[in-house]
């Protein structure tokens, strides 16, 4: 390697003879170190080419730059691939040792109570998401005027009251009431007037809101309505009239009941009893008559209820007759 990069010198160093001059291995340390080793070579006596020529510093330079590139690979590059080959195998050794065997988790046994609670929680649930979808399917019903003479006037005289000193709202609704109570004749007859045309608006509202739906999803209203105001526990229901809707067929026992009662009788729950139990001791010969009607009106209810819902009458779950019925 020194011969080669004598001969690299230019045409000066080119004659220098490399057999004997470098003989001995140099070792560079540090870039002075290789600038004083040069040039001892350069000064010995058996160089005659450049004995007579001074020694420059840049010729001493470009020398130890030249030997510094060729020299082999630099310590900076041998560190970094020291570094590389050290990261990727401390990253494989740590992908090998966190490999951990897989635990099985134990089932956690519940209890009875536990159980029951559990039950319980998943119950109130599905009655939650059960009242949802029946109140989506109930139809809510327009925002209805005031119907009373009352309600109109109360309406009134709260827009009336003096709110200057900042009234509670209990104390401004007492206010209402007694400029209410002192109303004058002519606006009496005004908010019973009020009250007539609020009741028209709302019949011709509600005539339309119902029109713009089909049969179908008015008896699905009602049906969802009923059934909610049972889960709910209230005895009272809602239900959306409509004169499209198809009359239920009536039963044996009913044509039976509508025909024996007694219209006069003070207790309706006693004279209704008296009727079950005569209907019950009635032979099949003298039922024939109030089933064949019942037969009838069923006839009737699937024939029209088939043609203003578009689908024939659901079959009930079982197919289980009445009692009464038999």
């Amino acid at each position: 390697m020194p011969l080669k990069l004598i001969r690299r010198g230019g045409s000066i160093l080119r004659n220098f003879p490399g057999t004997g001059s470098l003989a001995r291995p140099v070792r560079v340390f540090s870039p002075q170190h290789r600038v004083r080793c040069i040039t001892f070579v350069a000064r010995r006596s058996p160089i005659s080419v450049t004995r007579g020529l001074p020694c420059s510093s840049s010729t001493v330079t470009t020398l130890a730059r030249s030997y510094a590139t060729h020299d082999g690979p630099s310590e900076e590059a041998s560190s970094k691939s020291t570094k590389s080959t050290k990261t990727t195998k401390t990253k494989k050794t740590k992908k090998k040792a966190g490999k951990k065997p897989a635990v099985r988790k134990t089932r956690k046994v519940l209890t009875e109570e536990q159980k029951e609670a559990r039950a319980q929680r998943r119950k109130a649930e599905e009655l939650k998401e059960t009242k949802r979808k029946l109140k989506a399917a109930a139809l809510q019903t327009p925002k209805l005027l005031p119907t009373l003479p009352w309600v109109n006037a109360m309406k009134d005289k709260l827009s009336e009251v003096d709110k200057s000193d900042n009234p509670s709202p209990k104390e401004a609704f007492s206010r209402a009431t007694e400029l209410a109570r002192r109303a004058t004749p002519e606006e009496r007859q005004r908010y019973v007037d009020q009250a007539a045309a609020n009741k028209a608006a709302n019949e011709a509202a509600l005539k339309a809101w119902v029109d713009s739906h089909t049969p179908l999803q008015i008896l699905e209203a009602n049906n969802a309505r009923r059934r909610l105001a049972q889960l709910q526990g209230k005895r009272r229901v809602s239900i959306i009239h409509d004169d499209r809707l198809v009359k239920p067929p009536t039963s044996a026992w009913i044509y039976f009941f509508m025909e024996k009662r007694d219209k006069n009788a003070l207790v309706v729950s006693d004279m209704a009893q008296d009727v079950a139990v005569q209907w019950k001791n009635l032979p099949a010969s003298e039922k024939a008559p109030y089933l064949e009607k019942a037969n009838a009106d069923r006839a009737r209810y699937e024939r029209e209820y088939l043609e203003v819902y578009g689908q024939p009458v659901p079959k009930l779950k079982g197919n289980k007759k009445s009692s009464k019925d038999e």
